[in-house]
């Protein structure tokens, strides 16, 4: 199995991990009879007639047949990383060892659903799950980047303890504000950030045991 040291758009360690399943592959009595050769934007996929069994597969169809698992394995791994191979079966037929050529594109994620994130956030806080509120809200702001979308992730991540990213949400909702209404937007997500903390402080402290007389 050979690779070049070049990444593919993948760190090195996550692209040596990419090589290292495809290698993982089943194949007659373990030959592993591929080797894999990578360019900036591809990855090739050949034939090792070095690890050849002549004898019992003189025509290389068992060794053909664990190279497909070999690419099957590539494809796999780099789903799991959000890339989409583009895959070209022998690609230049005067290269009798070249079995497959892959090429890489980022899969493009799905749009979330701002109409139901919104819903889930809601119910979430309904239910006192402002952890979830979060999580949902985020996608909102994904979708629809606004002064008020951000304000109100700032609440819900306050109300649930998470300071750093209600902040950071905070500070994105005042910088999207108009310039005139900054200052009482701002006054306003502290307060919340205040009433947040305040509350979690009396959740968290211990209550009175009562005294038992004798």
């Amino acid at each position: 199995m050979n690779a070049s040291s070049q990444s593919l758009r993948l760190h090195d360690e996550q692209w040596r991990a990419v090589v290292a399943a495809a290698g993982a592959a089943p194949s007659t009595h373990n030959t592993q009879p591929w080797r894999f050769v990578v360019e900036p934007d591809a990855i090739h996929l050949h034939l090792d007639p070095s690890r050849a069994l002549p004898v019992i597969d003189p025509t290389g169809r068992e060794a053909r047949i664990s190279c497909g698992a070999a690419l099957l394995n590539l494809r796999l791994a780099l789903r799991a990383l959000d890339l989409e191979p583009v895959v070209t079966l022998l690609p230049q037929r005067r290269h009798a060892t070249l079995l497959a050529t892959a090429r890489l594109t980022t899969l493009k994620p799905a749009t979330p659903d701002e109409r139901l994130a919104r819903q889930m956030a809601n119910a979430f806080l309904s239910i006192g799950n402002a952890n979830k509120a979060v999580g949902a809200q985020e996608m909102v702001t994904q979708v629809e980047p606004t002064q008020q979308t951000f304000a109100n992730l700032a609440i819900f991540a306050y109300q649930a303890g998470q300071t750093r990213k209600g902040d950071l949400a905070a500070g994105k909702a005042v910088d999207l504000a108009p310039k005139d209404e900054q200052k009482d937007l701002k006054t306003q997500l502290d307060s919340a950030k205040t009433q947040a903390l305040t509350q979690q402080l009396q959740q968290a402290a211990p209550s009175a045991t009562p005294t038992v007389g004798g």
